[in-house]
């Protein structure tokens, strides 16, 4: 079952958006996806409509002839809407036109209210967030290690049929899958009853180890479903804060890409009481796969 069928690039004009291109033409090869490059304006912006039209327009004929020589064509085209804004047009156009797969570049940093977060945020469709210091580094390199992040949660596995779709995407190179658990260590709690048959320290450790046995445990039983389906898996088990690991072990895994669902505002399953999915967002180098599951 083919799981993206229709690409999304919004772009903007600037230098920004067009960093995108060569990680997007390796998408759309991988998947036989076409592309729509797409401009929103703002009402005040009419005016110049016919000059935006012309610009993804031109984009789009100019990646199907750079395919074309490279032997692997890819369908594209260029369209402009007008909208009250860019990320309200994004994500209403990506709605009506039954988008699988929204592409996002963006600055180091998400800018709270910025175009990316909004469509972050709200979409309900799957978004993969490239980092513009990144992108051109990623897309020269033909193997990919994804890094997905599991908390034992359902809403955690939702990301699962994505994953297995792109580890069997069509591909010069090798995609390999990293299933990662963290355990977290309790944090100081001043009302821990003196007295006890442990020490609080100790009382961590048992708590740790506990956690590390248990995802390891149920790690494995994904990890066996994954390699019966002929994909290049294996498990880590880290300890310490979970957004800093995730971000740290995609910073030393060469073309990584960080997958994972979210929940509306909250982030990253059971795992986020805070700013997890912050922390990853704004901490991670990698580009990130962000799905949001239905209901």
């Amino acid at each position: 079952m083919e799981i993206y069928k229709k690409l999304l690039v919004p772009l903007d004009g600037s230098k920004l958006g067009e960093i995108s291109f060569p990680f997007a033409k390796d998408l759309a090869a991988r998947f036989n996806l076409p592309i729509t490059f797409l401009y929103v304006g703002v009402p005040e912006e009419r005016q110049f409509a016919q000059m935006h039209r012309a610009y993804v327009e031109y984009t789009a004929d100019n990646i199907m002839l750079q395919t074309e020589r490279n032997g692997c064509p890819i369908a594209a085209r260029g369209e402009v809407v007008v909208s009250a804004s860019p990320s309200e047009g994004i994500l209403d156009y990506a709605r009506k036109n039954q988008i699988d797969l929204i592409f996002l570049v963006t600055r180091r940093c998400l800018e709270p209210g910025s175009v990316s977060d909004t469509v972050l945020r709200t979409s309900n469709i799957p978004v993969l967030l490239v980092r513009a210091d990144s992108s051109a580094r990623v897309s020269k390199r033909s193997n990919m290690t994804i890094i997905v992040p599991l908390d034992g949660s359902a809403l955690a596995e939702s990301i699962l049929p994505h994953v297995e779709a792109i580890a069997r995407s069509r591909g010069s190179g090798t995609i390999d899958v990293i299933l990662v658990g963290v355990c977290e260590a309790p944090s100081i709690n001043s009302d821990y009853p003196e007295g006890m048959a442990v020490s609080w320290e100790d009382h961590v450790e048992q708590e740790v180890a506990q956690c590390q046995v248990g995802s390891k445990q149920y790690l494995s039983n994904i990890e066996r479903r994954l390699r019966q389906s002929g994909i290049k898996v294996k498990q880590e088990t880290l300890v310490g804060r979970v957004a800093d690991e995730i971000v740290d072990l995609a910073a030393r895994t060469p073309s990584s890409l960080i997958a994972m669902s979210t929940h509306g505002r909250s982030g990253v399953g059971r795992w986020v009481y805070g700013s997890v999915a912050e922390k990853v967002l704004n901490g991670a180098s990698s580009p990130i796969l962000l799905v949001r599951p239905e209901g």
